[in-house]
């Protein structure tokens, strides 16, 4: 029976003319044919030859198997290496191209260092203690954030980039410390040896700076370790920008910054705990910064008198009560060409009163005045009492603010008129904020009548309030004021405030779509070309409607021809006290 395939020759390198000889027990399709066929009928009468060739091919077959078994080892050992061999050249190309083509390593240094100050993390500073259980978890977190946080990170990533992390200084030129961390004694080798970590990451970091200048922000609980305060100290003629809201015992530490500060412009305080002694002496470490226009301070007004009023083009005071705004208008007279915030305490100073402020005239340029939580009673009383004290004759912003519950204020309107007529600001102010402010059209049409100059106003409706003395509704965005502030180019009745170029309305919708598309139709007209007039609907939250068809058709197209810019959404407080 002549069942064998004629031999075979497999090629398998190029390169030594390897070969395997292919089995000649392969079987061809007759054998294959020729035995199934035994075994579906069952032969038995196969002859005697035809038996014999079967199995002298049975008893070659293991030593065939064995053969091709050795081959398939050793080709399995030539594949691993031809794959090893394959993804190595595929790696290599990879770094070829990220070299050669990777867009970031194009980057200049430059734009590098812009990508990286992104990765400052934002602070949420919180007064509530860290407790035992938890002070191991905040620890390790403080201590990633004063090593440099993400920006630390990115400087594993390359030699070159740690180079141009490390080597920055600019990089480095904030730095933020949460000492409430240190408010537990240092009475474990564990806590001592986070301490001394912390101290080592913060020299590094003001290393690292250089002798650039620096933001320094502190928070703190309590009676803290003073180490930290006074390795900032000793850094204190770096200081641009200083923001320290600690208790008021621990800034006695900041005594080593007298007299070394000639690059401070910003310094912000806010004590917890406060005792005026202190805050006094520590004012006096500030006395002399050539350079400071900005003060945010939170405590005893009194201690501010140390400071360099005459040079501050920014202030601001958080929570006056009656002393503090006594001594406030002891010492405005000294302010020049500067913007006055002033958060008021009105329950507080309403108690107190009379307040018998003694007069002054101050050249602010700015006045903000607004309200912690009150309880709505008589705030116009204490508004009357100190517009009653104040010549501001240089003002060109004035704006009055309700608290951030809604609560509103009243309008002092004798009072007020008085401001602005002794004052002068018929030929200076500018700008007009009635936040939460009830006034009635009256008296703002009056007000606005003496105001020829103004450009921006912003005045509010207000809606129902239990708070309020007989729960009113407060309607001032109406038809009757819309149609007095309308321009009107054919009658000889003079335009009310002539110059008004911004115009936010927070409302409750008490208007008629036609007299607010008067209203806009005209003052864009009024505005020109040059400069479009803006006009802002801000909805009490539950008053939103839709404008209808012909108002809107004439809002798009206004905006198209870029004669008007106009927004109408929600009023939301958080959007409103970020911007």
């Amino acid at each position: 029976m002549s069942t064998m395939p004629p031999s075979e020759e497999i090629s398998l390198c190029n390169s030594c003319n390897k070969t395997f000889i292919h089995s000649p027990l392969v079987p061809c399709d007759n054998l294959s044919g020729h035995l199934l066929k035994v075994l579906r009928t069952n032969l038995t009468g196969t002859n005697l030859r035809e038996a014999s060739d079967i199995r002298a091919i049975m008893a070659r077959i293991p030593s065939e198997l064995a053969r091709y078994e050795a081959e398939l080892g050793r080709l399995d050992e030539i594949f691993e290496k031809l794959v090893a061999g394959r993804n190595a050249l595929q790696g290599l190309l990879d770094q070829c191209v990220s070299v050669v083509d990777a867009p970031v390593r194009r980057l200049p240094t430059e734009i590098l260092v812009e990508v990286f100050k992104f990765c400052e993390e934002p602070r949420m500073w919180s007064q509530d203690p860290i407790s035992p259980d938890s002070w191991e978890r905040e620890m390790k977190r403080e201590l990633r954030r004063v090593a440099g946080g993400d920006l630390f990170a990115f400087s594993q990533v390359s030699s070159h980039w740690r180079q141009v992390v490390l080597g920055t200084s600019t990089l480095w030129s904030k730095i933020s410390v949460d000492m409430r961390c240190w408010t537990l004694p240092i009475v474990t080798m564990r806590t001592s040896l986070a301490h001394h970590r912390m101290v080592g990451f913060l020299e590094a970091a003001l290393a690292r700076g250089r002798q650039g200048p620096l933001t320094i922000e502190v928070n703190g609980l309590g009676t803290c370790h003073p180490l930290l305060l006074q390795i900032l100290a000793a850094s204190a003629h770096r200081w641009r920008h200083a923001r320290f809201t600690v208790d008021c015992a621990m800034l006695k530490h900041l005594s080593p910054v007298a007299r070394n500060l000639p690059l401070l412009e910003t310094l912000c305080i806010s004590a917890l705990n406060e005792n005026p002694e202190t805050l006094d002496k520590v004012a006096k470490y500030f006395s002399r910064a050539p350079r400071l226009r900005t003060v945010d301070f939170g405590g005893p007004v009194s201690a501010v008198a140390h400071l360099p009023l005459e040079q501050l083009r920014c202030c601001s005071y958080s929570g006056l009560g009656p002393e503090d705004l006594r001594s406030l208008l002891g010492h405005m007279g000294r302010l020049q060409n500067t913007e006055l915030h002033v958060q008021l305490n009105f329950d507080a100073i309403r108690v107190a009163s009379p307040l018998d402020l003694t007069p002054v005239v101050s050249s602010i340029e700015e006045l903000d005045i607004c309200s912690m939580e009150h309880t709505g009673h008589e705030t116009d009383r204490v508004l009357g009492q100190m517009f009653d004290a104040l010549t501001l004759p240089g003002m060109r912003r004035l704006h009055l603010y309700g608290d951030k519950s809604g609560m509103p204020l009243y309008w002092p309107h004798h009072e007020g008129l008085g401001l602005l007529h002794r004052s002068e600001s018929r030929a200076t102010l500018q700008s007009l904020t009635l936040h939460d402010v009830l006034i009635t059209e009256s008296e703002l049409l009056q007000c606005l009548a003496e105001l020829p100059l103004l450009q921006y106003l912003f005045i509010s409706d207000h809606p129902a309030s239990p708070a309020l003395p007989g729960n009113p509704v407060h309607h001032l965005v109406t038809d009757s004021l819309l149609q007095k502030l309308t321009p009107q180019p054919h009658t000889p009745i003079p335009c009310l405030v002539p110059n008004l170029a911004i115009v936010d309305l927070k409302t409750i919708g008490r208007f008629t779509d036609a007299a607010f598309l008067a209203f806009a139709a005209q003052r864009s007209l009024l505005a020109g070309a040059e400069e479009p007039f803006e006009c802002a609907l801000l909805w009490v939250p539950g008053h939103a409607r839709q404008l209808d068809g012909d108002t809107t058709m004439f809002l798009i197209s206004a905006m198209q021809m870029e004669s008007l810019i106009f927004t109408s959404r929600e009023y939301d407080p958080n959007e409103e006290d970020s911007s």
